[in-house]
């Protein structure tokens, strides 16, 4: 008996230095800020509230404008310049006579940029590839705005279940309650327990009030996330009672490393359009040509003379033929060889830096996925040790309370045998919450969504 006392005495020593390093308070913090997670399903909650902040929300708006703009911009650069219509009246003399001058006609023409062969092809791959830069983008801010409505879904999650531990906690303290009156009324125990009993029921009455104001506070952020203005409709979530499934490192590598995540692709997709507009920078050497052609109209000749060229007299009413014009033009870049020799080292110094900027993306990624993968191992080891100690910290507990009823365990024992189980459920929640979370950042990271049924 004394050997299985000092054990659990022992047990019980060190679960309650673990609560007083830990305060609950902070644990509770830590509880609702590390549930960071993305992720869903079709016929899921969260599901629901992603796809709905993925239409109501100002930030995909703007990106889905963005993109907007990208294909305007890509049309334009793939269009040719618009004709040019020419009119007006040729060689008149300074009487206007029209009629006097056989040169004298009206003109009506148009004039035609025709690009070099490959100017627009190359700026129209570029464009598109601005397009699909634009596109990934937009999917980059869609998982973004998946993580930020997940992350206030399991903050929320959490802070809901954490209550309930409180709530437990409450429960236990009004056994420990009973029991000192008990005790007083058989002799057995004293006054300062009751005392102390009923002022740890009060103290785990303020924590109740604390966790409903974040209860509140955590309602809100979801509501901002999902884009509503109010939290009155929304369904309280639940964390999931399972753990994540494990994530598999080398899988995530090789999708960054085959350019399968947005973050890499936005970085390809710019890293192409860089070297199609270094192509048409080149191209810009060899000068557009422009095609005119006009038909002149020329009336009748009245007057006396001769006509200058076939020298016969002119009759009162001589008809002209109508004449016809066709121009065929250049620019020569002789002075503009430096700016073309600059712009050209502008676009091949745009892509160098891109190639770099997609080498790091694919790096910073990477690094990113292990250290993610890191936390998420880490995570499941503490929350399986932690399952021990709520064990532990549960037999504890009813050994001491037996113990007390007793009259053989002192109240403080007891006291602190209930604040250790209840730090260690709250730990527990945390834990478990902290895997979706770090297993979500994951699927973020890869642009996947799925919700696995243990989730459900």
């Amino acid at each position: 008996m004394l050997n299985a006392m000092s054990s659990l005495h022992s047990t019980l020593n060190r679960l309650a230095f673990l609560a007083r390093a830990v305060p609950l308070s902070i644990l509770i913090v830590l509880c609702a800020i590390s549930s960071s997670a993305q992720g869903f399903e079709s016929d899921s909650l969260l599901a629901s509230y992603v796809a709905e902040s993925w239409k109501s929300h100002p930030n995909i708006e703007r990106m889905q404008a963005m993109i907007a703009v990208e294909r305007s911009r890509a049309t334009m650069n793939n269009s040719w310049m618009n004709p040019e219509l020419r009119a007006g009246l040729m060689n008149v003399p300074e009487s206007f006579d029209v009629h006097s001058d056989p040169m004298t006609m009206f003109q009506i023409g148009a004039m035609q940029q025709i690009p070099f062969p490959g100017k627009l092809n190359a700026a129209r791959q570029a464009g598109e590839a601005r397009v699909r830069a634009a596109t990934s983008i937009l999917d980059q801010e869609r998982f973004r705005m998946a993580a930020m409505v997940a992350m206030a879904y399991y903050d929320l999650a959490a802070a809901l279940e954490t209550r309930q531990m409180l709530e437990q906690g409450l429960v236990l303290t009004k056994q420990a309650v009973d029991a000192a009156a008990s005790l007083l009324s058989t002799g057995k125990g004293s006054r300062t327990e009751v005392l102390r009993a009923g002022l740890e029921q009060e103290e785990w009455d303020l924590k109740l009030l604390a966790n409903a104001s974040e209860i509140d506070q955590k309602r809100a952020e979801l509501a901002y996330s999902i884009g509503r203005t109010n939290d009155n409709a929304l369904v309280n979530p639940i964390l999931p009672n399972a753990l994540p499934p494990l994530i598999d490192l080398d899988a995530g590598l090789a999708l960054v490393e085959n350019a399968s995540t947005p973050q890499v692709k936005i970085a390809q997709a710019q890293l192409r359009a860089t070297e199609f507009e270094l192509r048409r920078a080149k191209l810009d050497y060899w000068p557009d040509v422009k095609l005119g052609l006009a038909y002149g109209i020329r009336g009748a000749l009245k007057g006396a003379g001769t006509d200058p060229h076939t020298g016969e007299p002119i009759s009162q009413s001589l008809k002209q033929d109508n004449m016809v014009t066709i121009e065929v033009s250049a620019s020569i870049p002789l002075l503009s060889r430096g700016n073309q020799q600059a712009k050209i080292s502008e676009a091949r110094a745009m892509s160098r830096s891109q190639q770099s900027e997609q080498k790091e993306s694919m790096l910073n990624q990477q690094q990113e996925l292990r250290i993610v993968h890191s936390e998420f191992a880490k995570t499941i080891n503490q929350y399986e040790v932690n399952r021990q100690v709520v064990e532990q910290s549960e037999a504890a507990w009813r050994s001491a309370l037996v113990d007390y009823q007793a009259g053989v365990y002192p109240y403080m024992g007891l006291s602190d045998a209930r604040t250790v189980l209840v730090m260690a459920q709250i730990e527990s929640v945390m834990y478990r919450a902290k895997a979706w979370a770090t297993y979500r950042q994951w699927q973020s990271l890869l642009g996947n969504y799925s919700v696995d049924a243990t989730e459900q």
